[in-house]
């Protein structure tokens, strides 16, 4: 007995009976409960890319070409994503040391000539290592410092009511931790964390092994990773984009357990 909707979610593609060349045989297809959905989160982006007041209830069913078709969109997207913030990164003006000069470049030494032709001192034998050398410094060869701009500067600003994890993306998000398995957060726990605490996460922070297995790390933020309360602007902007992104009222991410934030990430 077939149970669930009868086209797919997505396409509207009978899932009762084949294409046109085997309709014997039923594409294949999964029911869309909420457990399935925590095991494969990139159906949640999907359906809001192409959906806008649509909601999936648990009968419903994504055929297999859809899953392939939800994979691919959240990998295009987040490369796209990784290289406008490339593209951002190498847009900011480098630092660049300006050194005094050294105290070797701002002295001319001076010491007789060999060659001298001074008809006084022509025949004199003159004791070179008793000649004391004359140092004099000429103003014309002091290098002037080129005046370089002050460094761009990242202007923050606060966000009352929020909170805002410092990026880095080569520890892992709890401090103090040294191990090197790290996996970058899940856009869905992100979301889920910025909606049920006010913390935002931002893009490219990641957790490791130990923390991740651990499970629930992500309940006590403020205690062990010290967030501070101003965004700079491409901050404000993506956590504004994730709390205007639709999400979809029957899924309880509270029941969440650790294992499948493991698999989404």
């Amino acid at each position: 007995m077939h149970i669930g909707a009868k086209v797919c979610f997505f396409c509207g593609v009978s899932t009762l009976r084949g294409p046109r060349r085997r309709r014997q045989r039923p594409i294949q297809s999964y029911l869309l409960t909420k457990y399935y959905i925590a095991d494969h989160p990139n159906i949640i982006e999907y359906a809001n890319h192409i959906f806008n007041d649509r909601l999936i209830i648990a009968t419903d069913r994504i055929c297999r070409p859809c899953l392939q078709r939800a994979d691919r969109y959240v990998l295009r997207a987040r490369k796209a994503q990784e290289e406008q913030e490339t593209a951002v990164a190498l847009q900011q003006p480098a630092i660049i040391d300006v050194l005094p000069p050294s105290n070797l470049d701002l002295l001319k030494i001076h010491q007789p000539s060999e060659t001298q032709s001074d008809p006084l001192i022509f025949n004199t034998q003159i004791d070179v290592q008793n000649v004391p050398m004359k140092y004099e410094v000429f103003p014309e060869d002091i290098p002037q410092a080129q005046e370089m701009p002050p460094p761009a500067t990242v202007p923050l600003v606060p966000v009352p009511g929020f909170k805002c994890i410092p990026f880095c993306a080569s520890k892992c998000i709890i401090p103090g931790c040294r191990h090197k398995t790290l996996h970058r957060i899940n856009l869905m726990v992100r979301k889920h964390i910025l909606l049920q605490q006010n913390i935002y996460v931002p893009h490219g922070v990641r957790v490791c092994d130990e923390h991740l297995e651990a499970g629930a790390w992500w309940k006590n933020l403020t205690a062990h990773c010290h967030p501070t309360d101003t965004f700079s602007s491409a901050q404000v902007a993506d956590m504004s984009k994730i709390l205007q992104e639709n999400c979809l009222t029957y899924l309880n991410l509270d029941d969440i357990n650790s294992a499948l934030i493991k698999n989404a990430l």
